[in-house]
């Protein structure tokens, strides 16, 4: 590709995903909120809810694999996108109606093509050799988020919630040119060859493995989802969806509830949460690869626990504000490393399956924190509940501890801190306290699942 054409794709993503995720504010946080002020009690809106994720569940698994088999990405994104904003603006022709808020949640989660969008933009990075720019075009997602949320949150109190749902549709429309406009048919036409990129800092004695006999899609699939790790990983990711599950089917409610918290603050509360994703989000690929994928998505764990915790002990919604941060530190991770572990298979034509698969992974873990959730608010109540939530994200961060015990100690007996303090702040010796898994499980990368015709393989 010539090498303009990076950057022009760069500032094509960066305005699809602020269009994206500008529209997103409008929708995503104030759903549960819009149908308990139309009179749906909390059992009608944990089944609307649960509706809506378990549709979202199998999508974008679903127009990931129809598009990577049909070869069609932009035409499945454009027609998924088109149908999707019609869905949320129709959710306020009868908003009383249990039955039409049933369908058109159902609508709007079967056609939710923002998995596709993040494949598009990977694909069509990587292909242009600027794959690391993926999560930082993706920043401008957060840009989006944060510029609006506050506006949406006065204008949800001055005007009420059925001016944003309609605000969805064109917001959402306008990424269909930006979209359109990016050179989809050739980044997928050439797909990188078998192994990790240069980028992943591997060890130059491994050659890569020849390329593979012909296979069909899926038994592609299959070798792909019988990677080591890869269902650790995919569990992972289905944590990081139960916080974002509880906090956007629970968070506004429970922040209205015990705070009072007025419409500009609960938008502030938005801008918060996508704050630390704009700075992480230009770290976050190589610090993914310094401590690995399993490391880095336990961080995740760690911070929904230190969030749900700040929910429960703090006595002012202001000082609930800073806790909000680690939403955005845990998106910006789990973000990137679905785009570093789904572009390794880009080369067996599968990049936009497994970016789809992470995604549906994510979703299945919001069904659950809407399904469960429900059940634990009404016997304990909001508070107790986030304090339960807050207790078992703590126990998934468990495994952080054994090596963080090694390294500090580690450390502490080879005087690392003095040659830090030395040293003005130079990296010191905690670079040799562990050994990143993203090394190790490079080695069992796209490559590994090339010779199909090893029934060990499958």
């Amino acid at each position: 590709m010539a090498p303009a054409m990076p950057r022009r794709i760069f500032l094509l993503a960066c305005a699809a995903f602020f269009l994206r995720f500008a529209a997103l504010a409008a929708f995503a946080p104030y759903i549960f909120l819009w149908l308990e002020r139309n009179g749906h009690d909390t059992y009608a809106r944990s089944f609307l809810g649960a509706l809506h994720k378990t549709v979202s569940l199998a999508a974008p698994l679903a127009w990931g694999a129809a598009a990577d088999w049909s070869r069609r990405h932009r035409l499945a994104f454009l027609a998924a996108s088109s149908v999707n904003a019609l869905a949320v603006a129709l959710l306020v022709v009868h908003p009383a109606s249990f039955g039409w808020q049933a369908a058109m949640l159902s609508l709007a989660g079967l056609t939710d093509g923002g998995a596709l969008l993040d494949a598009i933009v990977i694909r069509c990075l990587a292909a242009a050799g600027a794959a690391d720019a993926a999560p930082r075009s993706r920043a401008c997602g957060a840009l989006g988020w944060c510029a609006v949320a506050p506006l949406f949150g006065a204008l949800g109190e001055s005007h009420g919630l059925r001016l944003l749902l309609v605000l969805y549709a064109p917001l959402a429309l306008l990424t269909l040119p930006l979209a359109a406009l990016l050179p989809i048919g050739k980044a997928y036409a050439t797909p990188p060859p078998c192994g990790p990129s240069a980028s992943e800092e591997l060890p130059a004695a491994e050659p890569p493995a020849p390329p593979p006999p012909p296979a069909s899609f899926a038994r592609r699939l299959r070798a792909a989802v019988a990677q080591p790790g890869a269902a650790g990983l995919l569990l992972l990711f289905g944590g990081q969806g139960v916080q974002m599950g509880l906090a956007f089917t629970f968070g506004f409610i429970y922040l209205d509830a015990r705070f009072h918290a007025s419409g500009v603050l609960l938008g502030a509360s938005l801008t918060v949460q996508a704050a630390l994703e704009v700075p992480l989000f230009q770290v976050a690929a190589p610090l993914i690869r310094r401590w690995g994928f399993h490391t880095a998505m336990r961080t995740c764990m760690l911070a929904a626990s230190l969030r749900f915790a700040g929910y429960v002990a703090m006595p002012h919604v202001l000082l609930v504000l800073p806790f909000e941060l680690a939403h955005g530190y845990s998106f910006a991770l789990w973000y990137t490393a679905m785009s570093l572990y789904s572009e390794r298979f880009a080369a067996r034509g599968l990049q936009a399956t497994m970016l789809g698969m992470g995604n549906s992974a994510a979703q299945l873990g919001n069904l659950l924190a809407t399904l469960l959730w429900s059940v634990v608010v009404e016997l304990t109540g909001l508070r107790a509940a986030f304090a339960v939530a807050s207790a078992l994200f703590g126990v998934a961060a468990l495994p952080l501890l054994p090596p963080a015990a090694r390294g500090c100690a580690l450390w502490l007996r080879t005087g690392g801190y003095r040659r830090c303090c030395d040293c003005g702040g130079a990296r010191p010796l905690l670079k040799q306290t562990t050994t990143s898994d993203f090394q190790r499980e490079s080695s069992t990368s796209a490559c590994a699942v090339q010779d199909l015709s090893r029934p060990a393989a499958l």
